[in-house]
């Protein structure tokens, strides 16, 4: 009995689809992850149980070796060396399958940052009162907007957040043995601010985009950014899901089309995401599959260039000058594919110009994020509320296997209907 103990892997191993997942807190971490158990080398995690368990055994070997060096070495106890060891901390632990850092790690950096001016301060002696006023110079911080007008620079529920992210890092430092529990629990007295009950600038809720406006700043748009801007309005697919479409990553056998993103927000908690393209969206595809590589992604900002480029030289109407005549030299420099940003910044090229050609009328602003409200509105309204969240991946990681086939086909068959 004592052999299978001390064989015994922690955490649970499952079948997520039909490969192997793992879902356990490794040592050093604060809270439970599910990590797909892919062989060295590999892509994607192992169908095999017993490679699985062999992989599962060398993470949680790598983990425990990590932990071996003791995070107090070195520590003077102060708030500032608090920040540096918590910021390594983020840098390691929040990363994606393919273990580059994601967002969330710059997240945690920017909110511990406001925690500059204790850094002298033993961080066993940081309370209550010293949270609310870090939270209170967050209230008051100011920012210059676009008109040159001084405005609050935080919005309420970005300073939760923070405060949030701050609170986790001395839940971390307790874990961990470098303070005592009871600064951490004498932090969580330091309540969320409510709405409309304090100073905090407030931020208006993401409304759905009128379809209207969308498909005529579409018009005004290279064919490559309307085509993306349709696709988005047809499917609710997350911006980062868009830009990342690859042909080697869309399934086209049947009538409607499946797509996998190699990567997605919720990725780290095990949910599999799958988007749906009908009739409509597959008009919308088919013509770039022809012609881009498997491994290529399907929107570049160097196609949405040229096509810009040759609309301008086509209404053109009068001859190039000598001075006017390109004479760079050299290959210019692309990036491999729009990300969440640059497609924001090409939207909202597009509905300049559509104003300027008075398709939209002045004033009228939407980004992308809206197009995902908007779809989901549309389907709640013909398919129900189930059908929108099916529609949209949104799910908790504890009915994810349970409504695997039923989410599939729901989105299924709304493809069929609506795009």
């Amino acid at each position: 009995m004592a052999r299978r103990r001390e064989n015994r892997i922690p955490g649970s191993i499952y079948d997520n689809n039909g490969r192997w997942w793992w879902k356990v807190t490794l040592p050093g971490h604060d809270k439970r992850q599910s990590i797909p158990l892919r062989p060295v080398g590999a892509k994607y995690a192992t169908a095999d149980r017993a490679v699985a368990e062999a992989v599962a055994r060398e993470l949680w070997t790598a983990a425990v070796q990590a932990q071996r060096h003791d995070p107090r070495e070195g520590w003077d106890g102060t708030i500032g060396g608090l920040r540096a060891l918590y910021t390594a901390h983020a840098e390691r632990y929040y990363r994606d399958r393919d273990g580059k850092p994601t967002r969330h790690a710059d997240s945690v950096k920017a909110a511990i940052r406001h925690l500059a001016l204790f850094d002298t301060l033993p961080a066993q002696d940081f309370g209550p009162r010293d949270l609310a006023a870090v939270r209170d110079a967050m209230v008051d911080a100011k920012t210059t907007g676009a008109d040159g007008t001084k405005r609050r620079r935080y919005a309420r529920t970005n300073i939760n957040a923070m405060v949030r992210r701050i609170r986790s890092m001395f839940k971390w430092a307790t874990g961990q043995g470098l303070i005592p529990g009871a600064t951490y629990h004498g932090l969580l007295g330091i309540s969320a601010l409510q709405p409309g009950r304090s100073e905090a600038r407030e931020t208006d809720p993401v409304r759905p985009a009128d379809p209207a406006v969308v498909l005529a700043t579409a018009k005004a748009a290279p064919p490559t950014v309307a085509a993306m801007i349709e696709l988005q309005l047809l499917t609710g697919m997350r911006s980062s899901e868009l830009c990342s479409m690859r042909p080697k990553d869309i399934d086209r056998t049947g009538d409607v089309w499946s797509y996998r993103p190699p990567r997605h927000k919720t990725d780290w908690r095990g949910h599999v995401r799958i988007v749906h393209f009908g009739p409509r969206c597959q008009q919308i595809i088919e013509p770039r599959l022809r012609v881009t590589l498997p491994e290529a992604f399907l929107f570049t900002p160097k196609h949405a260039q040229e096509e810009r480029w040759a609309a301008m030289r086509e209404a053109r109407q009068t001859p190039v000058q000598p001075s006017q005549v390109d004479r760079s030299t050299g290959e210019r420099k692309w990036a491999p594919r729009f990300y969440a940003d640059t497609y924001g910044q090409a939207v909202q090229h597009a509905i300049r110009r559509a104003v300027k050609a008075e398709f939209i009328p002045e004033g009228t602003h939407w980004h992308p994020h809206q197009l995902r409200h908007t779809h989901a509105t549309e389907v709640r309204k013909r398919f129900g509320l189930d059908a929108a969240r099916a529609r949209l991946g949104q799910k908790s990681l504890e009915i994810a296997s349970e409504y695997a086939e039923l989410d599939a086909g729901i989105a299924a068959k709304i493809a069929r209907e609506i795009g």
